[in-house]
């Protein structure tokens, strides 16, 4: 604090008026400035004959959520598949013992 009043050259108090209006300003400029800077979805708009359409374009985190899901699915495609060809050599020991 005591830095800060060297700085200023003046008592701070934070709750004067002047420094509440100035905590805002600076909130509501990194609000705008985040906005601004942030990656926005790219839509392309088609003319068809009877209406326009949209189509979605991929950002470059959406593409690796996708490819993280699609990982997620093969792994349980997998699973499911090794978990079947174990049933089956089970069955085939159970009709084998029925005999």
């Amino acid at each position: 604090m005591e830095k800060l009043k060297e700085i200023f050259c003046m008592n701070i108090c934070l709750t004067s008026r002047k420094f509440i209006i100035f905590v805002i300003g600076v909130l509501i400029s990194g609000a705008v400035i985040a906005s601004i800077l942030s990656e926005e979805e790219v839509v392309i708009k088609i003319k068809d004959k009877e209406e326009p359409t949209e189509i979605w374009v991929p950002t470059a985190e959406d593409i690796q959520y996708q490819d993280s899901m699609f990982q997620i699915i093969q792994q349980t495609q997998f699973e499911v598949d090794t978990i079947k060809i174990h049933i089956n050599d089970i069955l085939q020991k159970i009709e084998e013992l029925d005999r």
